[in-house]
């Protein structure tokens, strides 16, 4: 092993230990009940005290004819706080592991392999630089010591995502499919740029040029034909199907042949009922929208996101990496109940892809200008709930204008996609007139393209 590579590997085990003690840390520190409670990392369908609300009243209906009978009183303590601190221990310490790994392995998958050196000619490589700012990030550690189920949905999306790098579409179907069916439904288009990476999809070649010889030199690459297996993505849509099946029949044998959990699971995303603050644009809105007009608008707001993977998947599937970055952000914003770690991942994915991120514009006064209302959140929030001198537009406003910062940011992202794509069509230009000339016909013999995606 070399010394830069043993460097590279004692500091991605540091980067690791340091991250997982930080949520040790912050899980024993007694901060839980606190963060608990804060909207900005922790909302109403992932939190774990509403798990435990749910089974204490899941069991109260069985036990409170015994309790009757027995002339007690309920118990006044949670049935399963006895085993929080284990859950927290396990959460903080086995769930963040298998963070760790899939993130590593994102990260580590990104083909661009740029590095910078740092201090003393050591080379800091862009997987560590990434797992730094995901694993040290106190936002995302915040949201783990908190218990929420998140944590542990995130595992599934950057797993398909490590997967589909490795070129592994038996794992990668299993993982989408956990992820769409027990967390949350917008990791389902994710197939699109899974498969791109298992490589169903491929831009193909212009043609071959042909020398004065009379012979074929290689295919000129074109970044704007697109190609189709048609059978690998069919084999690889049956696979998450098959996951997807054979997930629900489980949940249906574990809830006593069942399917009412199917309707209960999906009508939190697709309703939006519960109105519980947070820091997106949905559970205001529709407080202040007449009943008869949600109808229209939950099906207007949900679906929108999904009008952007397909024609972003023709225009930007040479890069099929950076469109997953992308389509997790665009259904970051658009999800009903966002947390402030959803971004977070929008920027570490974004760091994996530098020479996309670098034609990125206006990016540090946007950073800036988005902490502005992320950092008032909290206080907006106190003031609205716990001193009482505030109300809800208090808090509203600055989620409306972190939303719009943070809406600014990801089209940035996509519109450096456009221009690197752009870049790579004008240098393919360049090179196939060269090879025209070098052939001998000139600039008249123009290669045929197969139309831009």
């Amino acid at each position: 092993m070399s010394p830069v590579r043993g460097h590279g590997v004692h500091r991605a085990v540091g980067i690791c230990c340091f991250g997982l003690a930080m949520r040790i840390g912050l899980s024993l520190s007694g901060l839980q009940p606190m963060l608990a409670g804060a909207m900005e990392l922790v909302v109403s369908s992932t939190s774990w005290e509403r798990a435990q609300e749910g089974y204490f009243l899941g069991t109260l209906e069985t036990q409170l004819e015994e309790w009757m009978d027995e002339d007690s009183k309920p118990p006044t303590d949670d049935p399963i706080s006895s085993t929080s601190i284990a859950v927290e221990s396990n959460l903080a310490g086995g769930a963040n592991t298998k963070r760790q790994t899939g993130n590593a392995a994102v990260s580590r998958g990104n083909p661009t392999g740029v590095s910078s050196a740092g201090a003393g000619g050591v080379a800091w490589d862009l997987p560590d630089v990434v797992l730094a700012a995901y694993l040290l990030n106190p936002v995302i550690a915040g949201q783990c010591a908190a218990l929420s189920g998140d944590v542990l949905g995130r595992v599934f999306p950057l797993a398909a995502l490590a997967a589909a790098g490795s070129r592994r579409p038996g794992v990668t179907a299993g993982a989408l499919a956990a992820a769409a069916c027990l967390w949350r439904f917008y990791a389902a288009p994710l197939l699109l740029p899974a498969a791109l990476m298992l490589g169903t999809f491929s831009c193909g070649s212009a043609g071959a040029a042909t020398n004065k010889a009379g012979g074929k030199k290689a295919a000129a690459f074109d970044p704007r034909s697109l190609k189709v297996d048609g059978k690998a993505f069919l084999r690889l849509s049956a696979a998450f199907a098959a996951w997807c099946a054979a997930i629900l029949g489980v949940c249906w044998l574990a809830t006593s042949g069942s399917w009412a959990f199917l309707w209960a699971a999906a009508r939190g995303q697709l309703l939006c009922e519960d109105l519980t603050p947070n820091i997106g644009l949905y559970w205001y809105f529709f407080a202040e929208v007449f009943p008869r007009f949600r109808g229209f608008f939950r099906v207007l707001f949900l679906s929108q996101p999904y009008v952007y993977v397909l024609p972003a998947t023709l225009r930007l599937g040479m890069f099929p990496e950076a469109l997953a970055s992308l389509v997790l952000a665009i259904f970051g914003l658009f999800q009903p109940y966002p947390t402030l770690v959803d971004p977070m991942l929008a920027g570490c994915l974004f760091l994996c892809h530098p020479r996309t991120s670098a034609r990125m514009r206006l990016v540090i006064p946007v950073g800036m200008a988005a902490l502005v209302p992320a950092l008032l959140l909290p206080t907006m929030r106190h003031l609205w709930l716990q001193a009482g001198t505030g109300n809800a537009n208090f808090y509203y406003f600055q989620t409306v204008g972190l939303n719009v910062l943070l809406a600014v940011f990801v089209l940035q992202f996509a519109a450096a996609l456009v221009k690197r794509r752009k870049a790579l069509t004008m240098a393919f230009e360049k090179r196939r007139k060269a090879q025209a000339a070098a052939a001998g016909t000139g600039g008249g013999a123009a290669v045929a393209f197969k139309g831009d995606s």
